[in-house]
């Protein structure tokens, strides 16, 4: 073999014993880092959905680890609400970073009222666990509101049902509906697909009580449920035996919907719309005339009952008017 040759290969030994040494360096450099870094044992975590609400009692710095020789992120304002997901040896892990503890206090509250019946629950979640059932009008401090939850004493509330205290409730569709019987004489023998009104009725019965006391009129005559079933059979307001609920749009009722949560349906009437409640176990309809602390009053075609509470209402549904 040639001199050259020889050459040649001990030159690409040395090359590929260097770029092996270059490479374990390199990695043992990595892992130095990482075991070494100052922010590698503070690496903020993901943050769980449970937190508290405070406020900075004074400016504070915002840090990358829970520590003064920590980066500063940027300085927080005295007074900037934080959420608090964790809080040890004096720094509390907030978005971003972390805050000495000892700079962090209740926020400013402002007072509010409940506007109905409301669960306090533990968190801010219609599943989470509820500590117990406010009555309608109590008094509660709002600390902060996101995400449609107020954070109370004590847990959390739907803001959609807090108001300022000591104010007059939301009118409802109209100040007097009047109450109809589907059985009444004058039409309860009328028929209403293959049954009569008195029998099955009392949807349409609702509906025209609604009508009557909103003053609409049907074809030139004052609403009550043998003028508006007449107007219904000749106008296809009826499928087979069931009621059609855009049927009497006509007459500026205009569906939106059939709705289950029992909040909605009272902030639905409190907003002025037409609400018309199954009750009964789904096998009876009343026209909701009121909210109270526990339920609705109604005007009940087919019963001698004025009320319903939350628990006896199946669905409710709604018009505009």
């Amino acid at each position: 073999m040639s001199l050259f040759k020889l050459l040649k290969q001990f030159q690409k030994k040395i090359m590929a014993r260097t770029f092996t040494a270059v490479v374990l360096l390199a990695i043992i450099a990595i892992a130095f880092a990482k075991r070494f870094h100052p922010l590698s044992r503070y690496k903020v975590s993901a943050q769980s959905d449970s937190f508290a609400t405070q406020c900075t009692t004074d400016a504070l710095n915002l840090r990358t680890a829970p520590n003064t020789g920590a980066s500063i992120v940027r300085t927080l304002p005295k007074g900037t609400a934080v959420n608090v997901y964790s809080t040890n040896n004096g720094w509390a892990q907030v978005d971003g970073g972390y805050v000495s503890a000892q700079y962090l206090g209740n926020c400013g509250s402002v007072q509010k009222c409940t506007t109905d019946a409301l669960n306090l629950r533990e968190s801010p979640s219609t599943s989470s666990r509820v500590v117990r059932l406010l009555a309608a009008g109590t008094a509660v401090n709002v600390y902060s509101t996101s995400n449609g939850w107020s954070k109370v004493d004590g847990g959390y509330v739907s803001a959609q049902f807090l108001g300022a205290c000591g104010a007059p409730p939301a009118p409802g569709p109209s100040g007097a509906f009047p109450l109809f019987k589907q059985c009444d004489g004058r039409w309860g023998n009328d028929r209403l697909g293959s049954s009569t009104v008195c029998r099955i009725g009392c949807l349409m019965s609702s509906v025209s009580m609604a009508l009557a006391g909103l003053g609409r009129s049907i074809d030139g005559a004052g609403s009550n449920p043998g003028v508006l079933n007449r107007y219904l059979s000749s106008h296809g307001g009826y499928q087979g035996d069931l009621f059609i609920w855009g049927s009497v749009s006509r007459f500026g009722l205009g569906y939106i919907g059939q709705f289950r949560d029992k909040n909605q349906l009272a902030t639905y009437f409190r907003q002025g719309k037409v609400v018309i409640l199954n009750v009964r176990n789904g096998g009876h309809w009343v026209l909701c005339t009121g909210v109270t602390g526990s339920g609705f009053t109604v005007n009940d075609p087919g019963f001698n009952v004025g009320s319903y509470s939350f628990g006896e209402v199946v669905l409710g549904g709604v018009f505009n008017k």
